[in-house]
């Protein structure tokens, strides 16, 4: 191992000391910043194996693309740490992509990551196994090199960067957030996730073509909102102009107070669309005849999921082949990064069972919180359900008042037993194609 540092010098593994002579408060928030970007922390690990302080380094090489004005000092040593900094720093496009990381943790911290990896490729490449060479001659081998591809190295890691952070703001919409909203945490997650799950970036494409729709219905929803009269109140979002104007002039605000604290004040009676409000319970089959299309079922049930979260209903989706997956629950449909990754990364394959999901159905319902909710069954498969289970079933979403609505995929593939799922089913959704079934975004609305 090539010593940088002599070893009281350094913390292994942080970022403790800078030729740029960075603060101490920026060489912890790259520490912090460390935790949450795992490939960056693995790398420094590996770069620790073979250049004591590389983690030092690639703070560094942070620092240069974050901070403005940086400036090498005058009294330097001439090891490896200081001649990758100065070499970069130096480059004419290190300079002009520094006018898009500059003060950009994001993107600072993925071109450090592009660029490390870069780095440590080539020294694996160029460099003999330890034993081989001794740490001078190492260290003269990998300036050689660095001096000379430095450039390529750059102009390489450049072009991805800018291709992952197009990705991640077509990714974030799957969460309903404006890109902007996700915490850095949370982006450093999803830039983790694209680049080792590259169906993740076509899950997003396809939520993308569904969103549409999901704002449509959204925007036939807010029409239907209605007010009726004025009565006297205390609700600050429903009071009408003529009260808010008195309590912006000085010679009628206390009187406006007094009344508000009386509940005296006029507001509007708005009365809510006439819409479902009960929470969604989703089954959706994960067959393995299913598997051609998962990453169109992922999408549909993002879609979906959005809508829970506009409307703020609780919605749960379990995951059917001939046995359950993990259920997940979406209260008010919000959910984590890990949540919906989860989600998006699992599949089941297998055979078929109806009875499975359908039972698992009525226990959720059952529970006090989901005692309203309405339940979505999709599958292009076939399976046995005694005669006298479907008849409990039917006995039990007349008793909590809920409908259950299915998506039916058939095309010359699928022996779907139509015949089957009426008899459970209040209405049923036959389609080729699963973006064509978007009436069942509506759910909760009564179809009957």
């Amino acid at each position: 191992m090539v010593r940088i540092y002599k070893q009281n010098e350094y913390i292994s593994g942080q970022y403790s000391i800078s030729i740029l002579n960075m603060s101490q408060e920026r060489m912890t928030r790259f520490n912090e910043l460390l935790t949450y970007a795992k490939t960056l922390q693995k790398l420094c690990e590996e770069g620790e194996e073979i250049f004591s302080g590389f983690t030092n380094l690639v703070g560094d090489i942070w620092a240069a693309f974050y901070t403005a004005n940086i400036q090498l000092p005058k009294q330097k040593e001439c090891n490896l740490h200081v001649k990758i900094i100065e070499k970069l720093i130096t480059n004419q496009e290190y300079n002009n992509w520094k006018n898009l990381t500059e003060l950009d943790e994001l993107l600072s911290i993925i071109t450090t990551e592009f660029l490390v990896q870069r780095i440590l490729t080539y020294f694996h490449s160029v460099l003999p196994p330890h034993n081989q060479l001794n740490p001078k001659m190492k260290n003269e081998k990998a300036n050689q090199l660095l001096a000379r591809d430095i450039t390529i190295l750059l102009n390489v890691s450049k072009g991805e960067v800018l291709s992952l952070k197009k990705d991640l703001y077509e990714v974030s919409a799957m969460y309903g957030k404006q890109f902007h909203q996700l915490s850095i945490k949370e982006q450093l997650q999803l830039a983790k996730e694209l680049q080792s799950n590259p169906s993740l970036k076509q899950i997003a494409d396809l939520t993308g073509k569904l969103k549409p729709f999901v704002t449509k219905k959204q925007q036939r929803e807010e029409k239907d909102f209605t007010i009726h009269n004025i009565h006297v109140g205390q609700e600050i979002s429903k009071l009408i102009p003529m009260e808010l104007a008195k309590f912006k002039y000085p010679l009628t605000r206390l009187d406006f107070l007094r009344r508000f604290s009386e509940y005296e004040t006029f507001q509007y009676d708005a009365t809510p669309p006439p819409k479902g409000i009960g929470p969604i319970v989703f089954c959706i089959d994960e067959s393995s005849s299913m598997y051609s299309i998962k990453n169109e079922c992922k999408a549909f049930s993002l879609a979906l999921l959005m809508i829970a979260k506009k409307q703020k209903r609780d919605m749960v989706i379990i995951p059917f082949s001939d046995s359950l997956g993990e259920v997940q629950y979406f209260y008010k449909g919000h959910s984590s990064i890990e949540q919906l990754m989860d989600f998006c990364n699992s599949f089941l394959s297998g055979g078929t069972n109806f009875e499975l999901p359908l039972l698992k159905s009525l226990e959720i319902i059952n529970d006090s919180p989901f005692k309203k909710a309405d339940i979505l069954f999709l599958t292009d498969g076939s399976s046995f359900l005694a005669t006298s289970f479907i008849e409990r079933f039917n006995q039990a979403k007349k008793q909590k008042s809920c409908e259950c609505v299915s998506i039916i995929l058939t095309n010359y593939f699928n022996a779907v037993d139509l015949t089957l799922v009426e008899r459970f089913s209040d209405k049923v959704i036959e389609v080729n194609d699963l973006f064509e079934a978007t009436e069942a975004f509506s759910i909760g609305n009564s179809f009957l």
